[in-house]
This record gives C-alpha cells, structure tokens and sequence, in this order.
C-alpha cells in the first residue's frame, strides 16, 4: 500500500489557521502538550535510522520576530530546555524521535502485555511559552500512520470536556483464536498545567486498567495521565467517546485512536487503518450551528460502498439536533448521532453541540491505495474567518534498503467552505 495522503482543509486538516476554535483563540504565548500513542512498525528495529524514525513535530508560526522556549522530558525522565529563535512569517520544525518522546500503551510496537503508560500518571509532556503571540499543531509521523492536530493556547482551556474518540479495533489471530498484535484501543490522555490538578473521569465504557470505574487523580503541572480502552476476545470494539472530564482547575485534553478502521466494523482482509488525534475542546467552547461537507478523495482509493462518517455530540440533556432545518434527533450528554458524510450538511443543536468528521479507509484488501483514516473536529460557523495561513508539510522515512529518504505524503488537498454572497 502507498502511504496515506494529506488532506488539507481550511477548517480540517494539516494547517495552521483554524480548527475549532477560531484563529484569534488558537493563537497565544503559553501551550502544553502531548503525544497520544502511535502505532511503530520500527521500534523493534536494530537498524538505529529505522527504529528513530518515526517522529513528532511541532510546527511553529509567528507574525514577528520571536522566541519560543521549551520544555520537555524523554521516556527516561530526562529533562530538556530549548530556546528556538522564530523569524517572521515563516514556520519553525521542531522534530524528536516518537521513540523518546510520545506516550507508550499496551499495544508496544506489535505487543501486547506491557502496561507501560496506560492508566499511569508519567510526565511525557511539552510546555511551550513564547515572548510574542504564536500558532502551533503537533504531527505524529509513523510507517503508514499519521496524523495532525492543532494546539490549544493554555487560556482556551477548561474544567470540563466530553471525549470524542473511536471505536477500538480489536482483531483475533486467526491461528490461535485469541487477541492479534494489531489490536489497538480508543484513547485519550489528559495534561495538567498547574500543580495539585485533580481530575475525575467517568468512563463511557470498559479501560484497560480500571474497568467502568470512575477515576480519581491528582497530578502536578506536566504530568499526563493516558487512558485506553479494553479490548478482549469478547468485546473488540470498546470506545471512549462519551467519557467525561472534570477537574478542579484548567487541563488540555488529547483524544483518538493508537491505529484505527473507519469504519471500526468494516469487512476485508487488509482494511488499512491509521492513526487518529485531535485536541479536544472544553465544553465551553462548544457552539450551535456547524457546516460539515465531505472530504476529497485520493485519485487512488479503492471503490467500495464505504463511506467517510461524521458524528454529533450533544453537550447537555435533551439537545435537539436539526438537520438542513429538520429535527432528526434528541441527544443526552456525551450521546451521539452518527451519519455518513456524503453530502453538505447545515448540524444546529438546541444547545452546544461537537462535531467530528472521520476519513473512511481506503482500503478492504491489498492494494496500492492511498489516504487513511483520519480524525477531525469541525469548526462552528460562529467561529468562520476571513484570515488564514496554513502549511502543507512533507516528512521523509528512511528506506533500508536504497538508504535513501524518500517523501512521504503523495497528494494534497484544501477545501474551502464560501459564503455565495
């Protein structure tokens, strides 16, 4: 299979301009971040290029001559201090090895077992403050699976958050009739940015680690506390979506797949899947109204009776949901509609409501498709702009074999949504 491509839309993916949040409250000088986990083909690897290859980015925008200063640790509490100097107008790569510096769970590179950074506080986190006002995102680049993701200012944060995820892709060995390898959970972590943060969770289905539980920690600025879900024999397709998030005092949230199929239940025999993230929104910031066409297609992918998704989530009880001006369903909180996104769609809610779009795979069988899943939240119409600067980026694996680097992403797109008038 070909790698996947990049879709890039104004209000959607891969940019630096507006996500959820409208381009004024994506940009600031303080942020916090992590790094959900991936899936790496490589990190078993003795070929050191191979195993260091798969990497997270933070891409850096400034208007203005600038410095950024970070803060961050590796897999083995090292602690690092960086002084980035930023010149106007452009995009600063900052780039480190996943091997070091993302979130590990219980899926290890093919393994299942290792409890790792699954339901553990850890401190795998990036502190970024500048001295004048930026925009960043974060990239997790790995062998066939990435993925993008704006980062929040620390003052657009919040107390309270739903989570919008996917659904696990449990799969069974064919040979042994227990849990494959490639099983991978729904998945989300949450940062503190103060010390003495206490969070509570109530899960929306079964975690690895603690069940149905609701979970109670306290964690100091920096820390991070991942959160899978279980996957078994018996319920492959657990998700977190629909979990809620309160704490005493402002975190980031970060929510997503470690390496889905959309849709979760699709039948094949290689369906592809990638890796899926997003920074989830405080439910304050949530709106009324939200405008979701489809995505573009590849010029490669494989024709089926699939379809990209998109879900809506009702913030509060007894949300009414209108479809292009029809009352289609009544939601209570953390509740979802799903529906296929085949066409232009005008989504209003009675009260706030969460809108997340999701690339179907491009393939059911062995191919040469491209374009993979991905994960996207829509912007509200509220938040619509008339501003935007965004990038198109391009990453480099290192082939074994030629020992050369070759680009990874074979095709790009942008969408724009115009008012007619």
């Amino acid at each position: 299979m070909k790698h996947k491509l990049f879709t890039i839309l104004i209000f959607l993916n891969f940019f630096i301009a507006i996500d959820y949040l409208n381009a004024k409250e994506l940009k600031g000088t303080e942020f916090i971040a992590t790094f959900l986990p991936n899936y790496h083909n490589n990190w078993r690897e003795n070929d050191t290029k191979l195993r260091l290859g798969d990497s997270i980015y933070i891409f850096i925008y400034s208007e203005f001559d600038n410095v950024v200063y970070l803060q961050y640790r590796d897999v083995n509490a090292n602690s690092y201090f960086d002084t980035l100097k930023i010149s106007p107008n452009s995009i600063y790569t900052f780039k480190k090895p996943s091997y070091n510096f993302a979130l590990r769970g219980y899926n290890l590179s093919g393994v299942i077992g290792t409890r790792n950074n699954s339901e553990v506080i850890t401190n795998l986190s990036f502190y970024i403050k500048s001295e004048k006002p930026i925009i960043i995102y974060g990239h997790s680049q790995a062998v066939t699976t990435s993925e993008s993701f704006n980062i929040l200012p620390i003052e657009a944060l919040g107390k309270e958050y739903i989570i919008s995820a996917y659904n696990s892709s449990g799969l069974i060995d064919n040979f042994s009739f227990d849990l494959s390898s490639g099983s991978t959970p729904s998945q989300f972590a949450v940062v503190a940015i103060e010390d003495n943060t206490n969070v509570k969770i109530i899960p929306s289905s079964k975690t690895r680690y603690n069940n149905l539980n609701t979970q109670n920690i306290t964690l100091k600025k920096g820390e991070v506390y991942l959160v899978q879900s279980e996957i078994s024999v018996s319920e492959l397709n657990l998700d977190l979506t629909g979990t809620i998030i309160s704490s005493d005092k402002p975190v980031a949230v970060f929510a997503g797949h470690q390496r889905a199929a959309v849709p979760y239940d699709i039948i094949g025999s290689q369906p592809s899947r990638d890796y899926l993230v997003e920074q989830i929104p405080p439910l304050e910031s949530w709106n009324l109204e939200v405008l979701a066409v489809p995505f573009p297609s590849p010029s490669q992918i494989q024709t089926t009776n699939l379809n990209d998704i998109i879900r809506i989530m009702a913030g509060f009880d007894n949300t009414e949901i209108y479809i292009n001006g029809g009352l289609t369903t009544t939601l209570n909180k953390g509740k979802y509609l799903e529906l296929p996104l085949i066409s232009a769609y005008l989504i209003k809610g009675s009260a706030p409501i969460l809108v997340t779009a999701y690339k179907r795979t491009s393939q059911v069988s062995a191919s040469n498709s491209s374009g993979d899943p991905l994960m996207q939240i829509i912007p509200s119409v509220e938040q619509f702009g008339n501003n935007y600067k965004f990038i198109s980026i391009q990453a480099w694996e290192y082939n074994s074999t030629t020992r050369n680097y070759n680009p990874v992403y074979d095709e790009h797109y942008i969408t724009l949504i115009v008012n007619k008038n």
